[in-house]
């Protein structure tokens, strides 16, 4: 049976499939009732999943990282679609594909990784140039680089996301810098590499 990812569920449609528990929140209504509001992840987007009358005892199994099993109808609430779901599981991480749960850019990594050494290597100034150089030779570093997303949730969130998000803001600054000739070029090229590099680990 083929999978149902995320952005193919449409409106009024049956959903009975694994996904990723990005966020578990246990709310309550206006009448105090508790419910589950589960952010669903796989590598196509996001969903908003509900669970009526819960309490974190009753959910205690599953934790947000975990792999999920849901059950339940797709309905579109104010543009968005979300899940109604009738039963959420954990399920064992050794069962399922990786693969299905890793948005990656769908720009060339390599060719996103040259236009970095570029900027990196067109540095001026002799010193910083070098100290660029010597994060550009550390394998292990700028692997982690080309695989890593620049947030969680937020922008850039998929395998490569980092490494797209410091090359976006080093074309940008490229066009900005003469805007403002107080400006150290090499010092901004440097900073912008830098400034998110911590988000590899």
């Amino acid at each position: 049976m083929a999978r149902q990812f995320i952005n193919e569920i449409s409106d009024g449609e049956s959903v009975e499939e694994v996904y990723a528990l990005a966020d578990k929140q246990i709310r309550a209504n206006r009448n105090g009732d508790g419910y589950l509001l589960a952010d669903l992840r796989d590598k196509t987007g996001s969903l908003h999943g509900l669970l009526w009358n819960v309490n974190e005892e009753l959910l205690s199994h599953i934790n947000a990282g975990d792999y999920v099993k849901v059950k339940g109808k797709a309905q579109l609430y104010n543009g968005n679609m979300q899940l109604i779901m009738t039963r959420i599981d954990a399920v064992n991480s050794s069962e399922i594909n990786p693969d299905d749960f890793q948005a990656g850019t769908n720009q060339d990594v390599d060719k996103l990784f040259e236009k970095l050494r570029s900027f990196l290597e067109n540095i001026s100034a002799p010193e910083l140039r070098k100290l660029m150089q010597v994060y550009l030779a550390d394998e292990q570093l700028m692997e982690n680089l080309r695989t890593a997303p620049a947030g969680i949730k937020a922008h850039h969130a998929y395998l490569g996301g980092l490494l797209e998000h410091i090359v976006n803001l080093l074309e940008a600054a490229s066009r900005l810098v003469d805007l403002y000739p107080s400006i150290n070029p090499d010092l901004l090229t440097a900073g912008i590499f830098l400034h998110d590099l911590g988000k590899v680990r």
